[in-house]
């Protein structure tokens, strides 16, 4: 596995850069139903990295078929995030270390600009995603990231046009990336707003969870994840709806998996 190097980090930062800028201009030329389409991008894309890379890959709170972890690794991998191995040996590594100094991505000790750009590609040890090196479609969506990427962006294009491509996909692929980067900058350190919670104190983890982007984001249950990470939906009381978790059962169930759900 070779390591990530400033040309990828620096051309990543380009392309989630060139998304931004994507999402301004679809919402300035939009319609309504531009908009109801950028955020079917956005849903499309966000769950499936959720459900995909940070509950199935990382906590392995379910299991799936292999024909299914190559659908949604495919989809995951087109939010920008990085590479599945460098996102899931990071994000245990958060885990390991919430809100200490050896937390990767802590807004206590890394600026927003590192957390919304760059904290998915900072220096990291490929130890924390041993179990799944060794793995083809693992090894495959990390070697060929850029590529995966590409191949599929001409594949859309082809079918959406090119404004469409620009104003609907790579607007809706930027709103996947500032919400999954926003859990990190938001949901850890100080409350922002009332809506912000926490069902379990434990320090020195901060995080919280979010009576909004609970359902507006796929992780906004953010302090319940914490305090049990393993499990494969997020809410624990009544109304704090998980749509991911949600989304993992009805995945599990059609492919007689259910009985892979951490509960």
């Amino acid at each position: 596995m070779k390591e990530v190097t400033s040309f990828d980090r620096n051309f990543n930062i380009f392309l989630s850069v060139v998304c931004y800028v994507s999402l301004a201009v679809g919402i300035y030329v939009g319609t309504a139903r531009d908009y109801l389409y950028i955020l079917l991008v956005y849903v499309i894309l966000g769950i499936n990295e959720q459900a995909f890379f940070h509950r199935l890959s990382v906590h392995r709170s379910w299991n799936c078929p292999d024909w299914l972890k190559v659908i949604g690794i495919h989809i995951g991998t087109l939010t920008l995030l990085s590479p599945i191995l460098t996102w899931v040996a990071i994000h245990r590594a958060h885990h390991q270390n919430t809100d200490k100094p050896g937390d990767p991505h802590s807004p206590l000790y890394k600026s927003n600009f590192s957390i919304q750009f760059l904290y998915t590609w900072l220096p990291f040890n490929y130890v924390y995603a041993g179990d799944l090196l060794r793995k083809k479609i693992y090894l495959f969506y990390s070697i060929n990231y850029f590529r995966v990427i590409f191949i599929s962006w001409a594949a859309i294009m082809l079918l959406l046009g090119p404004e469409k491509f620009v104003t609907i996909w790579l607007a809706g692929t930027a709103l996947a990336i500032l919400s999954a980067n926003c859990i990190n900058t938001f949901h850890h350190r100080e409350s922002y707003w009332f809506g912000q919670y926490r069902n379990k104190d434990a320090p020195p983890d901060t995080s919280k969870n979010d009576m909004l982007l609970g359902y507006l984001h796929f992780d906004g249950w953010h302090n319940n994840h914490h305090a049990d990470p393993k499990k494969y939906y997020y809410g624990t009381k009544w109304w704090e709806i998980d749509l991911c978790g949600i989304y993992i059962w009805i995945l599990a169930t059609l492919t007689g998996y259910n009985s892979s759900l951490k509960r």
